[in-house]
């Protein structure tokens, strides 16, 4: 099955990476993106504009246990308060594809550098950091990130 939305095809497959001539198509969570390969960036931390998620998104995981490095919490209120939503590993995740799009107002990072984006797929205005920090009050940022890309 076959979507248009924009530039983008999505196509429902089970495999993980495919190659059509000139289209490379990476599947995430049962859904492939497809887009043109020259798009393709040499920045790790800069998403193509048009380009969605990394081979290797970050996966959601356990905040009750030590968390692999990278890492990054998100709390749902200032001064860490719950709810919140963990994600370990490198690569960009959709906040929305969590129910978590706009809602952070803390973190707790841990990660080598990273962007947080204020649009799906990496886009939008962006706030880039580098190494271990937490924030209990994202300020201009609460309530307004989308997306995130670590490593």
């Amino acid at each position: 099955m076959v979507e248009r939305s924009g530039g983008m095809r999505r196509m429902v497959l089970s495999s993980a990476v495919i190659v059509f001539g000139l289209v490379t198509a990476v599947m995430v969570a049962g859904t492939v993106l497809a887009q043109p390969s020259s798009t393709a960036t040499n920045n790790p931390m800069q998403a193509p504009a048009s380009i969605g998620v990394s081979p290797r998104a970050p996966q959601q995981a356990d905040c009750n246990v030590p968390l692999s490095h990278p890492w990054v919490a998100f709390y749902d209120g200032r001064n860490f308060a719950l709810p919140k939503i963990c994600f370990e590993g490198s690569g960009l995740v959709n906040l929305t594809d969590y129910g978590w799009a706009n809602r952070a107002q803390s973190i707790n990072v841990s990660v080598n550098a990273g962007c947080f984006y204020d649009d799906e797929f990496g886009r939008g205005q962006s706030s880039c950091f580098k190494g271990a920090f937490r924030d209990n009050d994202l300020s201009s940022w609460n309530n307004r990130i989308v997306s995130f890309r670590i490593n």
